[in-house]
């Protein structure tokens, strides 16, 4: 509730650890630092108190780690799932000078399942469809007229029933404990 101004005027020292990490997860929602923007690179905040719970919801290296892993961030703040984002120098890659950086995005394990469903659906399913729009491109009018859906979708609707067969299951088991 407070304005931009007044949250970065907080003296966070005074804070209880707790409320530091609430603190520096708004600061980082709303893009801001007391010196400026926030920089994923320079800052993952400190570590939340589930952070020996934690799983890992996403994984990211590589040229464009820093902003997938901010973008995940985002997607899963949005989403109301508390995350954090723990970096790990992975050192020089490819006769580079420079070392390379890994981002783990981690969530209290209790939301693992839910982070991982909202990142397919918000992140990574549009860069599978992609993938498939490109390799349907590059089939012949016969290739393209073999191909089957339900053999490229057999894993992912295996994948469906399993998943609603544990919950059921789990459900059921409850009802009658």
């Amino acid at each position: 509730m407070l304005s931009d101004e007044a949250l970065v005027a907080l003296d966070r020292s005074e804070l209880v650890e707790d409320a530091q990490w609430y603190y520096d997860h708004e600061i980082r929602q709303r893009g801001l630092t007391p010196e400026g923007p926030a920089d994923l690179r320079g800052d993952t905040g400190p570590e939340p108190p589930w952070l020996d719970e934690a799983a890992c919801a996403a994984e990211f290296g590589g040229m464009n780690s820093t902003s997938d892993a901010q973008n995940a961030r985002d997607v899963l703040e949005k989403a109301g799932i508390p995350c954090y984002i723990q970096m790990q120098e992975s050192g020089p890659a490819g006769g580079r000078r420079q070392s390379q950086y890994e981002f783990r995005l981690l969530v209290p394990g209790k939301f693992n399942l839910e982070a991982v469903s909202v990142l397919d659906k918000e992140i990574f399913n549009a860069e599978i469809e992609a993938e498939y729009r490109t390799h349907f491109e590059q089939l012949s009018d016969d290739e393209l007229r073999a191909v089957k859906p339900e053999v490229l979708l057999a894993g992912l609707s295996d994948r469906i029933e399993r998943l609603t067969r544990a919950y059921t299951e789990e459900m059921e088991r409850r009802r009658t404990a």
